[in-house]
């Protein structure tokens, strides 16, 4: 056989790719990454209206905090004559979106901790 009609395997990896037009080129297939998943949960929790801060963060006694009042001013100056108000109903979301998590926990919990009763004998019949 002349040299070069055989290819090595160095320069095909697979059988698909020793009859492809071009070279080809490794692709990896490896999901998203810690630092693409923080992204994407920052993303999404600065689309809820309380940006992803707690329940806690809109606790007031009838004055707000500088960091409340900040954070009222950034996201919500249509807001600013009347702070307290939107503070009291981002308290009330944080509340919802932190009771539907915990029972989402929950329903997560109850379905994969608790699977189908088995007997010891189950291979057997």
């Amino acid at each position: 056989m002349p040299q070069g009609v055989v290819a090595g395997q160095e320069e095909f990896e697979d059988f698909g790719s020793a009859f492809a037009a071009g070279p080809t080129k490794k692709k990896k297939q490896a999901g998203p990454n810690k630092a693409q998943l923080q992204k994407e949960k920052e993303e999404a929790q600065l689309l809820l209206p309380t940006k992803g801060k707690s329940s806690d963060f809109f606790v007031h006694q009838g004055q707000l905090s500088q960091e409340q009042m900040v954070f009222v001013f950034q996201y919500y100056p249509q807001y600013s004559m009347n702070p307290l108000e939107i503070v009291n109903w981002l308290y009330n979301e944080a509340m919802r979106i932190e009771t539907e998590e915990k029972l989402k926990q929950q329903q997560d919990q109850q379905n994969y901790g608790s699977g189908p009763a088995r007997s010891k004998n189950s291979r057997n019949n």
